[in-house]
């Protein structure tokens, strides 16, 4: 999971010279990574300050829904 922090971190912060980005746009469903570790790496940005907002976007609204609730069912 470090590492899907590392990667979504590293990717986003250099296209931005700031320390943080304001809005990190998802836009597909990454089939081969579990939900969980998506969202928990997702969570860990946002905590940190790295991220102000996320967003989504290329995805059916069912597909968004699974991933809020799986932050639910892990809360």
């Amino acid at each position: 999971m470090a590492d899907l922090h590392s990667r979504l971190w590293t990717g986003a912060s250099s296209v931005w010279p700031q320390n943080y980005i304001d809005v990190l746009q998802i836009h597909r469903i990454d089939r081969d990574t579990p939900s969980e570790e998506v969202m928990r790496a997702l969570h860990e940005l946002v905590v940190s300050g790295e991220v102000r907002c996320l967003g989504a976007s290329s995805m059916h609204a069912w597909e968004l829904a699974r991933l809020l609730y799986t932050t639910q069912m892990h809360d």
